[in-house]
Parts: structure tokens; sequence; C-alpha cells
């Protein structure tokens, strides 16, 4: 059963990539390959994008709760 958060939206699973993020690997000119995620835009209320970059060797994983926040504002995350 899905539950909803405070702000109306479908409770947010921090352990489970959501589906309409899109994972892939851009490589570099220097061949140095790089996880990616791309979230594309809500339906609604599109505000523009935002390229989130964690450290070197960090997972963006941890982050996923942040990513879902700005998405569900409207954003594009990659």
């Amino acid at each position: 059963m899905s539950q909803l958060n405070p702000s109306g939206r479908l409770a947010f699973d921090r352990r489970a990539i959501p589906e309409q993020a899109l994972e892939n690997r851009w490589l570099t000119d220097d061949g140095q390959a790089l996880r990616r995620s791309d979230w594309p835009p809500p339906e609604t209320g599109r505000r523009g994008s935002i390229l989130f970059m964690p450290g070197r060797g960090d997972a963006y994983e941890k982050y996923l709760d942040t990513l879902d926040h700005w998405h569900g504002r409207g954003w594009a995350v990659t």
C-alpha cells in the first residue's frame, strides 16, 4: 500500500532508484566512465535542470532523497 508524505506526494523509497530515472555511463574525452542518472522533468510544474555531481568515488544513491526532493519540485535532475 502506498503512503503519501506531508506534501501529498507518494512516499519515497530511499533504497530504490525510481523507475523514471534512467541510469547510464558518460565517457569523458580522456576515457573515464562516469555513472549518471537522468530524471526527466515531471509532466507539470517544470522549472529547469539541475546537474548534481557528488565527490570522486562518492555514490549518488546516498543522495536519492535530495534528488527526489528537487525532482518533486519540478526540476529535471542529472
